[in-house]
């Protein structure tokens, strides 16, 4: 129930000056009319077109895409037949008009009588019947008004074709996006769950295999963590961006995990190999990269786990890849993995003191190593 206006409300808007001011006012047309009837049209086509499409197993976007197009359509067809039809009811209305000037004209006796009898039915009698007749016929725009409301039934306000259609218009669009809307909310609500997912799946699948590194060989497993948290601080350092930085941190992690595939022997001799157990060892980023692709959360990461050991100069392995050939995260994690690897203690070799780890690099930049990843490594291990 709505609340009941204030009796001092109700009497200062009763007021003479403001009942005067009230009536100064033109009426103003409505448009509600309008508008829910392109709401409601344009909500009942939209879930028609979502559910059609949607039945046919398509996928969201294509019904995003079919019922944005159809919406669009389908709300200028309905503001062009409303324009239409608005502008008809004002050509009637002006016809009627121009009629019932040319009967008071023409016929003022016919037309005055019937003044008289519409206003003796709403209950005028005597000397007051023919004052009111006497005034609304002394005025030839109030007796025509009179007679195009009271006779012919004609509102007193004259409504725009134009606002009609904008009205029509603007909520069939504003109500008929709402289901598809919320369709886009739920399909990115879905493609956030289903990344979530993605990285949950891939943190998975990454710890199994760096925890099989680990127990076969636990250096391996502390050099790969200890690559991945310079390679993220490399990557930073070139400007890239976050999702990137997540990229090549998953990379330098797993860059070695083919090592899995080769023998205790090699792995673990104390001395330098030979050229049989060097061609062994090179099949390491090949066997790094058949195990990444075969899970699927992790896939897209195998042509850079593979070429890891590429060079720029095209003099590396197991593809003999050059430049820009080379994916960047390998060439990150490839500088990377060589500092930290020249750093380290092996029962082969002692580790190199840091200013020659350094001198290295530099020599090396240009045709081993990518020199502006040199140079980014550098600028946080040698400032």
């Amino acid at each position: 129930m709505p609340p009941r206006p204030k009796p001092q409300s109700l009497a200062s808007e009763h007021t003479p000056f403001a009942v005067r001011r009230r009536l100064q006012r033109s009426p103003s047309a409505s448009y509600l009319h309008d508008f829910i009837y392109g709401a409601v049209d344009g909500a009942v086509t939209t879930f028609a077109v979502v559910a059609g499409v949607a039945g046919a197993n398509l996928d969201e976007t294509v019904v995003i895409i079919l019922g944005g197009a159809n919406l669009i359509a389908d709300g200028f067809s309905m503001a062009a037949s409303n324009f239409l039809g608005s502008r008809a009811e004002r050509q009637q209305r002006e016809q009627a008009r121009r009629e019932e000037q040319l009967h008071i004209r023409f016929v003022p006796e016919g037309e005055r009588e019937e003044i008289r009898q519409i206003f003796a039915a709403k209950g005028f009698e005597g000397d007051e019947l023919e004052r009111v007749v006497e005034v609304i016929t002394s005025d030839a725009e109030l007796w025509t008004d009179t007679m195009m409301s009271e006779e012919l039934g004609f509102g007193s306000t004259e409504p725009n074709e134009y606002r009609a259609a904008l009205a029509t218009l603007a909520a069939f669009l504003l109500v008929g996006f709402l289901p598809l809307l919320m369709l886009a909310h739920e399909l990115e609500r879905s493609e956030v769950e289903r990344a979530a997912q993605n990285h949950r799946n891939e943190a998975i699948a990454l710890a199994a295999l760096f925890a099989g590194l680990d127990a076969r060989d636990s250096y391996t497993g502390r050099h790969s963590e200890a690559v991945v948290e310079l390679a993220a601080q490399v990557t930073r350092e070139l400007g890239m961006p976050q999702s990137f930085v997540a990229e090549v941190k998953q990379v330098a992690l797993l860059h070695d995990v083919g090592k899995i595939g080769i023998p205790d022997a090699i792995l673990g001799k104390p001395g330098p190999l030979d050229e049989t157990e060097w061609e062994l060892m090179h099949e390491h980023p090949i066997i790094g990269a058949g195990i990444v692709a075969s899970i699927e959360p992790l896939a897209h990461l195998a042509p850079a786990v593979r070429a890891e050991h590429e060079r720029c100069d095209g003099k590396g392995y197991p593809d003999g890849l050059s430049g820009e050939q080379i994916p960047l995260a390998s060439r990150i994690t490839l500088v990377c993995d060589a500092h930290h690897a020249m750093l380290s203690s092996r029962p082969y070799r002692a580790a190199m003191q840091p200013a020659a780890a350094v001198a290295e690099l530099r020599d090396n930049a240009g045709t081993q190593f990518d020199p502006e990843v040199v140079d980014a490594l550098l600028s946080i291990v040698a400032p």
